[in-house]
């Protein structure tokens, strides 16, 4: 039974990225102001934490304003936050941090769309599937990925990797015969083949 995936772009990444940056400001601002609290206890993990948002703040912005990504990620640059907070008894802070850490794995990861004989599967949350019965057309034509329902709702997607034209054709012909058929798993089109 074929199955092909398309990788779609994750157009939330800048909103992420700023977020990312208002978040690190803020930890090294508040780290920075514990450094200098009555509490002679919170002095060392408050001024290493304090360091060290700056230190992936600073190396985040730049790839930020060259349009680069970062090596690492800042997902890991909250957990030690996390950990910092709660060494330092925020604990409030501390699952704060974790939650964003948390989020910021789950929305970093690669969306990827997947055709296969049950149906469509989009990459949303939570997973939205799509059966054959529910689509007029589909098909893939210049890394251009078209989905017509028969609701009258129409998809276009830009894919990012560029599929070989046998591929292609490959996929049109999958589509098309799981279209006509309307049911999935009950597809018999020899082009479907390994």
């Amino acid at each position: 039974m074929p199955e092909f995936r398309f990788e779609i772009p994750n157009e939330k990444t800048g909103s992420y990225r700023i977020v990312s940056l208002m978040i690190i400001l803020v930890n090294t601002l508040v780290f920075g102001r514990f450094c200098f609290s009555s509490d002679p206890h919170f002095y060392i993990p408050a001024a290493l934490a304090a360091l060290l948002n700056l230190g992936y703040g600073i190396y985040f912005y730049r790839a930020f304003r060259q349009k680069q990504h970062a090596v690492l990620r800042v997902d890991y640059l909250f957990l030690l936050n996390a950990i910092a907070w709660a060494v330092m008894g925020q604990y409030l802070a501390a699952t704060g941090m974790l939650l964003i850490a948390m989020l910021g794995f789950f929305s970093s990861k690669k969306l990827l769309l997947v055709f296969s004989a049950e149906g469509i599967r989009y990459p949303s949350f939570p997973a939205k599937h799509i059966t054959w019965t529910q689509v007029e057309q589909a098909m893939l034509k210049d890394d251009i990925l078209t989905i017509d329902l028969r609701n009258n709702q129409l998809l276009q997607l830009n894919i990012c990797q560029s599929p070989t034209p046998q591929e292609v054709a490959v996929f049109n012909a999958f589509c098309k015969t799981a279209v006509e058929d309307g049911v999935g798993g009950q597809t018999t089109s020899a082009t479907m083949g390994d």
